[in-house]
């Protein structure tokens, strides 16, 4: 009976987790964790199901127990770093990744993790070479040029020499995979941040044409109509940025004075 009784329960979650079904998946994992605890999934789907519903510090403190049952479980540590840098706690999330690394020392997902938040930290030099080592170890890997070219364009002490480097990694990645709206929009980004501003359009209009019919993707286009002396243009899609994520106040400033 124990095991099968593991197994429908396990069957279970699946279906709230792919149903949404949100408060249903919580209350099922914590059961899980009750009945079994010597089985880590309760405790990950707990976590997780409780990161999905905002309720970081429950998912820490779950996670902090699974920890201390099952110390040398990757995937735990990984959750636990992550939900750490949600809330900004950066040292923290650095220990948490470090134990990782110890378990899978080759493991990309927390090289990329870790460089993101050297990069929040302003420490450049780290965040590079983990993003060398990240690309060495796959250099047909579309999404990390990407995410390196665009980390590098959105930089303020990116020099001209920086930017035509980020060019030429972003340029790879469309090579790899040529109908990716990111990888497109990031283009668009360097060229704009090099002041190649019919560049930057072609390449934000075909993002947009592309799938990227996001806010961060209308921002950079509204910005470079603006650039472009074309006010009415950038206004117009400043709106439709703010619409997708109204909680952007750095944007709603951009366009209150645009309006004044």
């Amino acid at each position: 009976g124990g095991s099968t009784n593991f197994e429908i329960m396990r069957a279970l979650l699946i279906c709230y987790s792919n149903l949404n079904e949100i408060q249903n998946e919580i209350s099922l994992s914590k059961s899980m964790m009750d009945i079994y605890p010597e089985e880590n999934l309760g405790f990950e789907s707990h976590a997780l199901s409780l990161l999905g519903n905002d309720q970081i510090s429950d998912a820490i403190s779950t996670l902090l127990l699974a920890k201390e049952k099952f110390p040398e479980n990757f995937s735990i540590l990984f959750y636990l770093g992550s939900s750490y840098e949600q809330i900004a706690q950066h040292d923290d999330a650095l220990i948490e990744f470090e134990l990782a690394l110890k378990l899978q020392p080759e493991s990309t997902i927390i090289w990329h993790s870790m460089a993101l938040i050297y990069e929040n930290l302003n420490q450049y030099d780290t965040s590079d070479s983990l993003f060398v080592m990240i690309l060495a170890s796959d250099l047909h890997n579309a999404m990390d040029m990407n995410d390196y070219a665009f980390i590098i364009s959105e930089r303020e002490s990116s020099t001209p020499k920086d930017l035509q480097f980020a060019l030429s990694l972003a340029e790879k990645a469309i090579g790899l995979d040529p109908t990716n709206y990111m990888i497109m929009d990031t283009l668009g980004w360097i060229y704009f941040q090099m002041g190649e501003s019919s560049l930057a359009l072609k390449h934000l209009q075909s993002s947009i044409e592309n799938g990227g019919d996001n806010s961060v993707i209308l921002e950079h286009l509204g910005d470079v109509y603006l650039k472009m002396g074309n006010i009415k243009k950038a206004q117009d899609i400043f709106n439709k940025s703010v619409i997708l994520n109204p909680g952007n106040e750095k944007l709603k400033a951009k366009l209150e004075q645009l309006n004044d």
